[in-house]
């Protein structure tokens, strides 16, 4: 189907109230007490099989943040916040989650939204008292609209550093970024890292594509991470090429058709895949030399059921762009952590069910960390290698029949995720 073809369908208001209906309709997760450790999560079985998800119940998080407003692929603006990030309902693979960012000590409300989360991948690493597996980590990729309060507007709806200005039109602004959520197996202390961004006009009101297109803030991005104790944003640090390892992570679907049943299948383990960084850039802003907040990569990869992808450049997109956020530097979850959003345009060969299509995939880069292994861990004494904090995960964004979705509220039936191998 020709993409353009396909943006004219997919801003259909029944996306909205399928999706409410798959999130209280299908049977829920299995879930595990807040204490148990290393619990895998159910995905490992027989290729394109339907499986359940086994997690825990995940608490309610506050914390401080961070809030960036990127002017040129630089920093402008940088301030603390606070955020409340709330579990409110879970499905199969999903959970909906309140996000409420305040300032002046709460004083002030900012943004909030119900943001859908789409549950990737488990593993398990070390910490700063060692490299052996202590923590447990389960990762989801969010996306969903942030809404300014009505206080926020009253002070500062003129700003655009602080409101992006598209809000001014459609009410609230798309974010799209991931939530890792870190259970300490000694302590039994939940821990939370996160990245929510909203991107420049470039890409996310791209005119070919975007459920939202128009000239906004062309040379402005936004950011927000957690948590903000030891975090620095950074334009300039650049995700490692390298190999993805077989067995090391996996392709993933959803399968829709199943709808309102168990939507999830098993993993696909990776056969292999490469990433190149092919260069850099500044998308947002006029010309000049700006700081190359962007780097441009080229991505494959395979799975041990048939399933491949490939990024491609479509329209503005040169490949597959990953946006530089900034670094962690303490020692506390996620330790010293570099993080970044990935978004372009992928071809996909679905082993399942034969189908070869070419989507928007949005994701996150994180890099360094803590080491890394698989779950449930060797026993100590007899590790294998770590697999490394080289971690990649993308996901499409679609409508529930399929239709590629950009700037809006979206939900994903392919997955890809993997594992960097350690540099020689």
């Amino acid at each position: 189907m020709d993409l353009r073809t396909r943006k004219k369908r997919q801003t259909s208001p029944w996306i909205i109230r399928l999706l409410g209906l798959l999130i209280v309709f299908i049977p829920g997760s299995a879930t595990a007490g807040p204490g148990i450790c290393f619990l895998p999560d159910g995905l490992v079985g027989p290729c394109c099989q339907p499986a359940n998800v086994v997690l825990p119940v995940f608490p309610e998080i506050e914390m401080r943040s961070k809030f960036i407003c990127w002017e040129s692929c630089d920093v402008r603006l940088c301030g603390g916040l606070d955020v409340r990030i709330r579990p409110v309902e879970r499905a199969c693979g999903y959970d909906s989650t309140r996000f409420s960012f305040t300032a002046a000590g709460g004083a002030l409300s900012a943004w909030s939204g119900k943001l859908l989360m789409l549950y990737l991948r488990t593993w398990s690493e070390g910490n700063a008292d060692g490299p052996e597996p202590r923590v447990q980590v389960w990762r989801f990729l969010v996306n969903g609209g942030l809404t300014p309060s009505a206080t926020l507007l009253d002070r500062f709806g003129n700003n655009d550093c602080v409101v992006p200005p598209c809000a001014l039109t459609f009410g609230k602004f798309q974010v799209t970024g991931y939530v890792d959520y870190a259970l300490d197996c000694a302590t039994k202390q939940w821990s939370v890292a996160f990245v929510l961004d909203h991107d420049c006009d470039v890409y996310e009101h791209d005119p070919c594509c975007s459920t939202r297109p128009g000239v906004f803030h062309p040379s402005t991005s936004y950011s927000w991470a957690g948590p903000e104790a030891g975090f620095v944003p950074d334009p300039g640090i650049r995700f490692p090429s390298g190999t993805l390892g077989m067995d090391e992570e996996a392709f993933r679907n959803n399968d829709f058709s199943l709808f309102p049943g168990t939507i999830c299948q098993f993993e696909q383990p990776l056969a292999g895949g490469v990433l190149d960084v092919l260069g850099e850039l500044c998308p947002c802003g006029g010309p000049g030399p700006l700081p190359a907040q962007y780097s441009v990569q080229s991505f494959t990869a395979s799975s041990l059921c048939g399933s491949n992808t490939a990024s491609i450049p479509f329209e503005r997109w040169p490949g597959l762009v990953s946006k530089s956020i900034g670094v962690w530097t303490g020692p506390a979850y996620p330790g010293p952590e570099e993080t970044y959003i990935l978004r372009g345009w992928m071809t996909y060969f679905d082993g399942c069910d034969m189908t070869n299509t070419q989507e928007y995939f949005q994701g996150v880069e994180t890099a360094f960390g803590y080491p890394s292994y698989t779950v449930p861990p060797f026993p100590i004494g007899s590790l294998r290698p770590p697999i490394n904090s080289f971690q990649m995960d993308v996901a499409n964004a679609v409508t529930t029949s399929g239709n590629t979705l950009v700037g809006s509220r979206y939900v994903s039936n392919k997955m890809t995720y993997g594992q960097m191998m350690p540099p020689p």
